[in-house]
């Protein structure tokens, strides 16, 4: 098949998107099939590098936007979208003219495609008027084989004779600059851990206030995050795509719910006790004593990375990306 990938990325909506799509679209391709990704990253070069240094085709197009006598001009088979700017109804009329693949989070915004993705935790089929092949929750999750490949054999410490390594990140934008809240909420650690951010340059310095000396090392946003997730005994996270990448590895982490739509996730999170969460960033004083008392239980409570390890890679396995090529592939067969 010749398939058409649309989604974008920029400061504000993240680059979740993006990241989740070209997942799928290098599993199409690794399967004989022609994919092509149409994005506008806006404003995030890291990522710009990652998509056009991953082989796949790509062409640069308007931000929300979805030009349907475009894809029909080049005769694309399948039309995969994932986007929450692009208007429902361009994505439901082009629905009706090429089969599509529409990737949501816990809602459809009304969307009427042939196929629904919705690989969040918590997630539930929808009630449609239309009939559609639905694929929901973690077992589709679109974890890229990278991260794949990281996934873990127990759940020791990867710094067994050192100090415990402690991963901070908040998406490949950090629009809420949680990454100097959670800084200064960490001040209170010792100097038995290793500390690692992942935050835009605009918060260095005032990261740095936080943990002088050097005491922590802060990266870009990077697609390279998996060297760093190597090397992580813990993980302070954003409860978005990444609670899946970090589940199918098996890394006991903590989770702050970052936009309402996280919200699901971090419900989950608890009932299945897949890791640690922030519910509320209120209460100053208590959150601060939440998170320190958190991060020493994933450290060094060894009953506690026990079940969060086992709880966390039984739900999420890495194959997502390979089950949803399976079905798409199996009904067009």
């Amino acid at each position: 098949m010749k398939i058409a990938f649309r989604a974008d990325a920029g400061l504000g909506q993240g680059s979740g998107h993006v990241v989740r799509t070209l997942t799928l679209a290098k599993e199409f391709r690794q399967s004989g099939h022609d994919v092509q990704i149409f994005t506008a990253i806006q404003e995030i070069p890291w990522l710009t590098e990652f998509v056009e240094s991953s082989g796949v085709k790509v062409q640069n197009t308007k931000a929300d936007s979805l030009d349907l006598d475009t894809l029909l001009g080049q005769k694309f088979d399948f039309l995969v979208v994932d986007s929450y700017g692009i208007p429902s109804h361009l994505i439901s009329a082009a629905a009706r003219e090429i089969e599509t693949l529409a990737i949501v989070d816990h809602q459809t915004r009304g969307i009427s495609a042939s196929h629904l993705l919705d690989h969040n935790l918590a997630a539930r089929e929808f009630l449609t008027e239309t009939k559609n092949r639905q694929m929901i929750g973690p077992k589709y999750a679109l974890v890229r084989k990278e991260i794949r490949e990281l996934r873990r054999v127990s759940s020791s410490r990867i710094s067994k004779a050192g100090k415990p390594n402690v991963l901070v990140m908040f998406g490949g934008t950090d629009p809420l600059n949680l990454s100097v809240i959670v800084s200064e909420l960490m001040q209170g650690l010792d100097a038995d851990f290793e500390i690692n951010f992942i935050a835009p340059t605009s918060s260095f310095d005032s990261i740095e206030r936080h943990f002088p000396g050097n005491r922590a090392k802060i990266h870009k946003p990077t697609s390279q995050i998996q060297n760093l997730l190597a090397r992580a005994d813990l993980v302070f996270s954003a409860a978005g795509t990444s609670v899946l990448d970090i589940s199918s590895i098996g890394i006991p982490s903590i989770y702050i719910s970052v936009v309402e739509n996280q919200n699901p996730a971090i419900d989950a999170i608890s009932q299945l006790r897949l890791g640690f969460t922030i519910e509320s960033m209120r209460n100053q004083r208590l959150v601060k004593k939440d998170v320190l008392q958190a991060i020493y239980s994933c450290a060094f409570d060894d009953q506690i990375r026990e079940e969060l390890f086992t709880n966390s890679q039984t739900l999420v396995d890495g194959y997502g990306a390979r089950r949803v090529v399976d079905a798409i592939t199996g009904a067009n067969s």
